[in-house]
């Protein structure tokens, strides 16, 4: 099963200004370069550029292929063929494919895909940050994906992003997805609240749209896709699960997801690979049990209600 590396440098703590898309991509090279030479790194910064068409594009470190790119840039509209949904001016979205080779994006992603690859997936809208404030960037990483995860102590969530293969299908098979929480969506996974208040809607919708929703894209059958959540469990459900103090097992309930081909017919597509539900921590939050299975929680919501977001060396 692979691991799950996290990452607080010295680097993750990022003043965001009033350019906050480009300020977030100086912020994600920051966090990544420092952090691929800690143990168990599998990512690193293939291109930073910090001059228009601006990007951070990443690559394994053991140079397998597979790439993922963050781009968009203050007041700059990505063209539609580059993201999942409607496009927005001075946001950020995430991209992959899982075959490209390529160490130096596509300037053309203005008017076009960032990736040349056929599998690229537009990815949606990852990090919308309206606030000026000292954002806490961490990140985690196993040996298909990487999701970005940023905080502040006195600031609503801005929320989080990933891409790879993230998802794990009923046959077993790994899927390559992105995700992304548009702005002010918290890591939750139990709401009422479909599109603004999780990361991961539970309400089956027309598709991602982009805008301030939440999103994941899955390349599925073919074609881009819109996930959804398969349930919702109550927060008080989750909190006993975690540890259990007689046994000293550390317990995850997965995130089952469906995935809709017409808007009409839902078809089951699986669950997050190695991400589950699991109660609120406060930022990094490592738990590790007696038999060395280890989970990495973590949360940037003021004020906690909800089930949270944990990274699981365990299959779940």
């Amino acid at each position: 099963m692979p691991a799950f590396t996290w990452h607080v440098s010295a680097a993750s703590d990022q003043v965001i200004s009033s350019n906050f898309a480009d300020d977030t991509l100086a912020a994600i090279n920051a966090i990544v370069n420092a952090g691929d030479g800690d143990p168990g790194a599998v990512w690193e910064v293939a291109n930073y550029a910090s001059t228009s068409p601006k990007s951070v594009l990443l690559r394994r470190i053991n140079g397998a292929p597979g790439r993922i790119i963050f781009f968009g840039q203050q007041g700059s509209t990505p063209n539609a063929a580059a993201v999942a949904g409607t496009a927005a001016a001075s946001v950020l979205y995430v991209g992959y494919s899982a075959t490209s080779t390529s160490n130096t994006p596509d300037a053309s992603f203005l008017s076009g895909a960032p990736l040349a690859a056929s599998d690229y997936i537009p990815g949606p809208r990852c990090f919308g940050v309206t606030v000026a404030d000292t954002w806490r960037f961490s990140y985690a990483e196993f040996e298909d994906g990487l999701y970005v995860l940023p905080s502040s102590y006195t600031q609503n969530a801005l929320g989080v992003s990933g891409a790879g293969d993230l998802i794990e299908d009923i046959d077993g098979n790994n899927v390559g997805a992105c995700m992304g929480s548009g702005s002010n969506n918290s890591l939750n996974w139990c709401t009422t609240v479909s599109n603004s208040g999780a990361i991961i809607p539970a309400t089956i919708g027309t598709g991602y749209t982009g805008s301030t929703q939440a999103g994941l894209i899955v390349r599925y059958g073919g074609a881009n896709r819109s996930a959804y959540r398969a349930t919702s469990i109550a927060a008080t459900a989750i909190l006993p699960k975690l540890h259990n103090t007689t046994t000293n097992k550390a317990h995850f309930l997965p995130v089952p997801l469906v995935f809709d081909t017409s808007d009409v017919v839902y078809s089951v597509l699986g669950k997050f690979r190695q991400v589950a539900f699991g109660p609120i921590c406060r930022r990094e939050t490592v738990f590790t049990d007696a038999d060395g299975v280890s989970a990495y929680g973590h949360h940037c919501d003021l004020v906690p209600s909800q089930s949270g977001f944990w990274f699981v060396d365990l299959e779940v």
